[in-house]
């Protein structure tokens, strides 16, 4: 029989907290369902945990690969799951109870492509209510969804038809691969529709790969925000979808050019990269979608207060200058 819903979980190092987020997922989960462990060439006993726990229901399953990062384990994850709709929780995570049947019986009831959810920042203990203001309650197609809301940025906020990822994959060998994941997502959806009530408890550690410091960390980012960028510039989107893929882009590189603005590089490294992203912006038809960062400021006006850009551009000169001069 084919499963109700998979929930795929990618596993790096992080066996000793996977208990608490499967104890989390397992009991709200009806019975014909599936938990895909993806375990990615772990170094300490992760994978040993893992198969532990998978040895202790027969709806769980634990796969193991060579060291690949988030996006090859999600993508593993994606190709070996067999269930009717898709859910992502990070091993480190937690999902709140009794929620994920109620996302199914509304995922059916309205014939929903994707539902997006409510999620709690959890920071020392502490739980702050995120992803609900702004949102569409109601059922809007992908590209309005885009276009006029926040999308989110991260696929362990939604729930989703497997058929709808079809053959969508990770953007291997990049951090920050959920951007262009989600925004090439929301384009394949009919409908999403927005519940504000609270899934997903996003714990933030300190030493979460996303969050990692230093000179090589700054490089490696701008590097990833360069192919990031250009995989989404290049890619050919629908006419309907176009404005909501050039609005999302232009977000990003102003986002990737603020970045760049705090990172600890050399000066001459940090305009060699800036010159990188600004002409990280084909889109299909061959023009560049974004051509400088001033198309970008002045899109980003049209979506934030002017202040806040004049802030931004003062600050980024003025450590600029005191670099110059150090």
């Amino acid at each position: 029989m084919t499963p109700i819903i998979s929930v795929i979980i990618p596993v790096y190092n992080t066996g000793t907290y996977l208990r608490r987020c499967v104890d989390s997922i397992l009991p709200q989960l009806p019975d014909e369902s599936e938990i895909i462990i993806v375990d990615d060439g772990s170094t300490d006993s992760s994978p040993a945990i893992c198969d532990d726990i998978a040895a202790s229901d027969r709806r769980i399953t634990a796969i193991h690969t060579h060291n690949g990062g988030a996006s090859h384990a999600r993508n593993t994850g994606i190709e070996a799951s067999r269930g009717r709709y898709t859910m992502m929780v990070d091993s480190d995570d937690t999902l709140e109870p009794d929620r994920i049947i109620p996302l199914i019986n509304r995922m059916e009831a309205e014939r929903l492509d994707l539902l997006t959810f409510g999620i709690y920042d959890i920071i020392d203990g502490k739980r702050r209510l995120n992803n609900v203001s702004g949102k569409p309650h109601s059922a809007v197609s992908g590209a309005e969804y885009a276009l006029r809301h926040t999308i989110e940025h991260s696929p362990c906020t939604f729930i989703v038809l497997r058929k709808t990822i079809g053959d969508l994959r990770f953007q291997e060998g990049v951090i920050m691969e959920d951007y262009s994941f989600c925004l090439e997502l929301y384009e394949r959806c009919r409908l999403i529709a927005h519940s504000p009530e609270a899934v997903y408890n996003y714990i933030i550690r300190k030493e979460s790969v996303s969050r990692s410091r230093g000179v090589d960390a700054d490089r490696h980012r701008m590097h990833c925000w360069a192919k990031i960028l250009e995989r989404m510039a290049s890619r050919p989107w629908t006419e309907t979808y176009r404005p909501a893929a050039q609005r999302w882009i232009a977000h990003y590189k102003l986002e990737a050019m603020k970045q760049l603005g705090h990172c600890r590089l050399s000066i001459s490294e940090r305009l060699r990269i800036r010159r990188t992203l600004r002409h990280a912006g084909i889109d299909g038809s061959g023009r560049p979608a974004l051509p400088s960062l001033r198309a970008n400021v002045m899109r980003m006006m049209l979506e934030t207060t002017p202040s806040a850009i004049v802030l931004w551009l003062v600050c980024d000169l003025r450590r600029i200058i005191r670099g110059a001069l150090s």
